[in-house]
């Protein structure tokens, strides 16, 4: 509701805009955004745990969660190139 406010249109609204033009929704947006923000800050040499917090993630598990979903394999498998799938959103 508060991004909404402030471009001043309704919650549906928004959320109909926000897809249309992104392809994904907000909460998932926003989900990914995070993911990506944690492993920003793991590639500056802070631990998961560290990084996932500081990215707003409440615990590990939820960041473990977070990023199979978007990449859809496992952080212990992320050097091998080819587990990965296509990035959804973006």
């Amino acid at each position: 509701p508060r991004l909404a406010q402030a471009v001043n249109l309704s919650p549906d609204r928004f959320r109909h805009l926000f897809r249309a033009s992104t392809g994904c929704t907000v909460s998932h947006y926003a989900r990914s955004t995070a993911v990506w923000r944690a492993l920003m800050l793991m590639a500056s040499d802070r631990t998961i745990t560290d990084a996932s917090h500081a990215a707003g993630f409440h615990d590990v598990s939820h960041f473990y969660k977070a990023y199979a979903d978007l990449f859809g394999t496992n952080l212990a498998e992320k050097r091998n190139i080819r587990k990965f799938r296509r990035v959804r959103c973006f």
